[in-house]
């Protein structure tokens, strides 16, 4: 097994439980609210806590993933010219690499007057920088990913090398998953484990 799949299952598997304990926190925080009559102040700092961080590290996991549902027209249409195929993913990637820098530093310069200011939420004290903290996180990261794909992407066009559009993304992603391929069905071994079913 790669290290890279193995770290992105890990990824994965944290954030997946992430966001199934603020899916369960939301419905508590509905239920008492609406049902029980419980004041739940506490339950709101916590819930942006988990949106601002959820949002924008999942975000830029996903981009970095190429998880992200992308639009891809222009691409498809240079698939037959791999230097303008290049051309354009490369402007593509300098685009996303400006977008992450320009959020880096915009939460870095909130970050810091959160800092120094020492601001806290009203109900649990919980210090704001913490918030924007998740927001500097996932831009930063995104700019890492981006900054790869510049250089990919140049090293690509100055190489010439061919187009994989569709069947790049999707080896990409059976890498990931390491799937395995389904047996066929003449295969005798599939066919005494799914009982010989066999006429």
């Amino acid at each position: 097994m790669r290290a890279s799949a193995s770290f992105e299952k890990v990824v994965a598997g944290v954030f997946g439980a992430w966001v199934l304990l603020a899916i369960c926190l939301q419905t508590w925080g509905v239920l008492s609210r609406n049902v029980l009559s419980w004041s739940t102040a506490w339950l709101d700092d916590l819930q942006r806590l988990n949106f601002i961080w959820l949002i924008w590290v999942l975000a830029a996991v996903a981009y970095g993933t190429r998880g992200l549902i992308r639009l891809d027209l222009l691409q498809s249409a240079l698939t037959g010219r791999p230097r303008a195929y290049h051309a354009v993913s490369l402007g593509i990637a300098v685009f996303e690499l400006i977008f992450g820098l320009s959020f880096t530093v915009l939460g870095a310069r909130i970050l810091q007057t959160h800092l120094g200011s020492g601001e806290t939420t009203v109900a649990i004290s919980l210090p704001v920088w913490v918030l924007t903290s998740g927001f500097v996180i996932g831009s930063l990261l995104i700019s890492v990913f981006a900054a790869r794909n510049v250089l990919r992407e140049a090293g690509r066009l100055v190489t010439g090398a061919p187009v994989q559009h569709e069947s790049e993304i999707a080896q990409e992603v059976d890498e990931a998953l390491e799937a395995e391929p389904a047996p066929l069905p003449d295969d005798p071994d599939a066919a005494s484990e799914d009982g010989d079913r066999r006429p």
